[in-house]
């Protein structure tokens, strides 16, 4: 007999800065993808999903964790039409509309009563989401669906999400009627479906931690949204509104706006409205917004949500679970929930404001956005796991995979358990490092400013004089070849062919502006080992995986050993990438081993078992007093990269350990006898 249970607390439903030489590749998406553009307003795009992974041998789906947004829906907020309608009103009323701003009152008027009157209300095309999700979760996975097995089923109390749950689980009992499904929608249950939380807890207060160091949101919307250039496509006076903050929430509200309605309306009469270059600013204040959100506006605690996944998986894994487990919720849980659990390796928080868009991208958690732990029993009982991410198998780079996307249950456990243990910080291993309160100068990519060098980064000439000058570091970088050679290079590419894709042979040929041949790691280290006082400052370039940047470690660490230099007084790590800062702090925890990126605070960093930071100078402009914190935890300090003269005071009056820098001659100047020298 099949049931379909449905308990709600509502009496009732309501009625169905940093600038950049290239402009970024998540720019250039935004400007030419009308449905990415729109960010969390978008519909869910149903074309991203791709072919599954066959299983290893022998392993079946038997259980299915999800969690997922309610579908497609009117503007959450009434006072996004209102407003639009205030100000477009009162511009009338003054005689200061312009022609493109009255045919914008003319639709709008027309336009503008049904979604105010629906707004927050899930839409017809949300509800056929639901529906298509709920025949693709079982035709992608019948097993785990057989008759008469059980689906419980939880959502928010909002109607939206209620509605989405009641679509996608009538979806399901239509493909396998015998299933068994409970649904229920509580405020008890809020701490799932909305993970809302009562105390900051320390997730939270490192997410804040990382915001407290970035531009506010006022700043970062006056400097990037269009709002003089709209103002004046629209109004020729618009002296009217309250105060600038009022202008600046009428021009999100009409990129909002823009965003959502093709989630309900066939109409287009906003598509002329903005440039690919407005759209891009508009989507970056919006995008930085719903990146904060988890921390700031709703105290979202995911670890909630990701021990209910657990609990109900091991309920499953012992035979008296459910099929699946469903949970339905929103955006700013997703937002959370993705960078907490480290799905496709967004567990990354930027330095600055206008990074923001590089690590996390808003239009990934569209309408009816949904992630899916699909479980796999072996033949001896073992338990291996995928996640579903939006239709496509997802990647969680803290684990090991068994074989493709597939994962072992325990480890994933294990991981979590760490994850939310209390952090003891034991910095009684790091390296001491005394640098009698000097500053010591690290010659950037060499001391390659000279003619010695060639003008030539990177080069073993500029090594050669770094040396012969005699700075206490000379930086240099490393990549790997598509065929394992590390060799010394900056960017990520030469001649526009990607070292990561290409060989060694593909890439040797283009020679360097003063005539030397890119070395490779083992060239230039045969230079370095000529110099006991010129401590090799490597930089450990971001790779394409993990497990690459694993390899490329490994390879860097055993030509130190050959060349004699695997001595922590003759080398010192950097790298952008926290992995491999990690993988360093585990396998040589004797090294300096400094992180670049500036956004994880020392207390961070030492948690990690990273011993230093090797900030940019715009980073510890705003936290000097990372440089106090580092210190009173024992570890080392570098700042990147200082070339005025006024900074380099600056920086060594506060303390910093050593400044990298494309003058060292200059520093040295500026530094005199507090210049500090092996």
């Amino acid at each position: 007999m099949k049931k379909f249970r449905f308990l709600l607390v509502v009496a009732i439903l309501a009625p169905l800065s940093v600038s950049y030489a290239v402009e970024p590749e998540v720019v250039r998406t935004v400007k030419s993808d009308r449905l990415r553009a729109s960010g969390h307003e978008g519909p869910y795009r149903f074309e991203d999903a791709a072919a599954l992974t066959p299983a290893p041998e022998g392993y079946k789906p038997f259980y299915i964790s999800h969690y997922g947004r309610h579908g497609s829906r009117y503007a959450w907020n009434k006072k996004t039409y209102e407003s639009i309608s205030a100000a477009l009103d009162s511009a009338a009323s003054r005689g200061v509309l312009t022609p493109r701003g009255q045919r914008l009152y003319d639709d709008y008027t027309a336009f503008a009563p049904v979604p105010t009157a629906d707004f927050g209300q899930l839409t017809p095309l949300g509800w056929e989401q639901q529906e298509r999700l709920g025949k693709e979760m079982y035709d992608n996975f019948p097993e785990v669906f057989p008759d008469g097995g059980k689906v419980f089923a939880r959502s928010s109390t909002s109607q939206r999400v209620i509605v989405s749950m009641t679509s996608f689980c009538l979806s399901l009992q239509k493909c396998q009627p015998s299933l068994d499904i409970d649904c229920r929608s509580l405020v008890t249950d809020h701490r799932v479906t909305q993970c809302r939380a009562s105390v900051v807890t320390p997730w939270l207060e490192q997410e804040r931690e990382v915001l407290s160091g970035l531009e506010s949101q006022q700043d970062l919307w006056e400097r990037l949204l269009p709002t003089d250039e709209l103002l004046s496509l629209l109004f020729t006076d618009s002296s009217f509104f309250a105060d600038r903050e009022a202008q600046r929430l009428f021009i999100i509200s009409l990129y909002d706006l823009w965003s959502g309605y093709h989630n309900y309306s066939d109409l287009d009469f906003l598509e002329d409205l903005f440039t690919p270059d407005q759209i891009a600013r508009m989507w970056e204040c919006r995008n930085f917004a719903d990146w904060k959100s988890t921390a700031t506006q709703y105290i979202c605690d995911v670890d909630q949500l990701v021990q209910d996944i657990e609990k109900y998986a091991d309920e499953a894994i012992a035979g008296g679970g459910n099929a699946a487990d469903l949970r339905f919720g929103h955006d700013f849980v997703l937002n959370g929930f993705i960078r907490y659990i480290n799905l496709d390796g967004r567990d990354r928080t930027p330095a600055f404001g206008g990074d923001v868009k590089l690590s996390f991208q808003d239009y990934d958690v569209p309408m009816a956005c949904n992630i899916q732990f699909v479980l796999y029993r072996g033949e001896s009982g073992d338990v291996l796991f995928k996640v579903m991410y939006n239709g496509r198998e997802a990647t969680l780079p803290q684990l090991t995979t068994v074989q493709g996307p597939y994962y072992r249950w325990s480890d994933f456990k294990a991981w979590a358990a760490a994850r939310r243990a209390p952090v003891e910080l034991n910095t009684s291993g790091f390296p001491k490092a005394d640098f009698g309160g000097k500053t010591a100068i690290v010659a950037h990519r060499g001391f390659w400013n000279c003619e010695d060098a060639g003008f030539s980064e990177n080069s073993i000439a500029s090594l050669a004089a770094a040396q012969k000058a005699g700075f206490w570091g000379s930086e240099f970088d490393v990549q790997m070849t598509s065929d394992g050679v590390v060799i010394v290079n900056h960017n990520d590419n030469i001649k526009g062919l990607r070292i990561a894709t290409h060989t060694w042979d593909e890439l040797k040929g283009f020679l360097l502006p003063n005539g030397e041949r890119r070395p490779t790691l083992d060239e230039y280290l045969a230079q370095g080992k000529k110099c006991p006082k010129t401590m090799l400052v490597l930089e450990f370039k971001s790779q394409p995986t993990p497990e690459k940047e694993d390899i490329m470690v490994e390879k860097v660490f055993a030509a130190l050993k050959a060349h004699g230099l695997y001595k922590p007084n003759r080398v010192a790590f950097i790298s952008f990438s926290r992995h491999i800062c990690e993988k360093v702090a585990a396998q040589a925890p004797q090294f300096v081993n400094q992180y670049l990126n500036g956004e994880l605070s020392p207390a961070r960093l030492a948690a990690l078992g990273i011993n230093g930071w090797d900030y940019m100078d715009l980073v510890v402009n705003r936290r000097a007093d990372w440089v106090d914190a580092a210190h009173d935890l024992g570890m080392t300090t570098n700042v990147w990269t200082v070339n005025k003269e006024k900074e380099m005071r600056k920086f060594a009056s506060e303390g910093v350990d050593a400044i990298t820098t494309n003058f060292p001659l200059i520093a040295r100047e500026v530094l005199g006898g507090n210049e500090y020298r092996k």
